[in-house]
């Protein structure tokens, strides 16, 4: 054989093989590829079942070998929500009236699953108030979505109503200060805040329990993921499922040891935690989404009516009553 050929026919030879083993190579890689999988968290009420799930590591308990778990810790709601919008994480907890105007705008953000609630109540230091009629026509400090919850109740249950002018938000440590120093007159205080302002001034009253209407409206933190996600990993929705159910199921089941997890990480009392869910369970079924999309239309959180909860478009895969 002519011994340029037999050159020629080694070289294809070898490039063959080299190019076989980088295929082979490039194709073990990708299938072993690691997906990061990153969910948002804060130590507060709010995202408590993701804290159960962050500190008991039910992720990791869930998900496959090939997917690695990344925690981030972001305390505001809004920031929550972009960071959803943008996948920058995966999962978060988020309060419904962020969640479902960002699901009307069409954001890539999609509901899975029910959350907590936290109790509520209006509490003041002026002497003219003594009842919630009393409310009428004067200045609210609250935080968060709290002010809908009093606006419904006020509606609903009194027959008043209240312009936007009435209302001042405000971060916690403002609202106590504004109550204790009769700045306003009457804020709208988690469990937790009344306490802090009862140790300041002893003297603020409650006026009007926020309970039955938290439930009536649907004031919750809903867990959410990011939609482009999901539906590009969809076997990993899922284990999802399972831990943040497992979570639930914990807090149900197994409060104390909950409670003592998260007193430390909350700032707060076993007992103020406890009261927290025995008031309010953590519940998985989504409820009341056509009613609390309604109330933010009605309150301008809306600027049109909201799609029926039976046109999203997950909504078969979503848990509800």
């Amino acid at each position: 054989m002519n011994k340029k050929k037999i050159v020629y026919g080694t070289a294809i030879g070898s490039i063959l093989i080299v190019a076989i083993i980088a295929l082979a190579a490039l194709f073990f890689n990708n299938g072993n590829e690691k997906i990061k999988f990153v969910a948002a968290y804060e130590y507060a009420q709010a995202s408590a079942v993701m804290d159960v799930i962050k500190e008991d590591k039910l992720f990791e308990k869930y998900m496959p070998d090939n997917v690695e778990i990344e925690w981030t810790s972001i305390d505001s709601g809004s920031d929550r929500r972009d960071a959803l919008a943008t996948g920058r994480v995966v999962v978060a907890m988020l309060e419904t009236t962020k969640a479902i105007p960002a699901i009307e705008k069409g954001y890539p953000i999609q509901l899975l699953a029910n959350g907590t609630k936290s109790m509520s109540a209006v509490y003041t230091m002026n002497p003219n108030i003594q009842t919630p009629n009393d409310l009428a026509g004067k200045k609210i400090a609250y935080q968060g979505a709290k002010d809908i919850v009093f606006k419904s109740d006020m509606k609903r249950n009194f027959g008043i109503e209240f312009s936007d002018e009435q209302f001042l938000s405000v971060n916690e440590a403002d609202l106590i200060n504004l109550l204790v120093t009769n700045q306003v007159d009457g804020a709208i205080l988690t469990n937790t805040m009344v306490e802090k302002a009862q140790a300041l001034n002893s003297d603020i009253r409650l006026v009007r329990d926020l309970t039955d209407e938290t439930e009536y409206v649907g004031i919750a933190n809903w867990f959410l993921g990011n939609s482009d996600f999901f539906r590009q990993n969809p076997d990993l929705l899922q284990p999802t499922m399972d831990a943040y159910a497992e979570a639930i199921d914990k807090i149900n089941n197994d409060l104390d040891a909950v409670a003592n997890t998260l007193s430390p990480l909350f700032n707060m009392t076993v007992d103020q935690i406890k009261r927290e869910f025995q008031v309010f369970p953590a519940c998985l079924e989504v409820y009341g989404y056509d009613r609390m999309a309604s109330i933010l239309y009605d309150y301008g959180y809306l600027d049109s009516p909201a799609k029926p909860f039976e046109e999203l478009p997950n909504y078969e895969s979503i848990p509800k009553k």
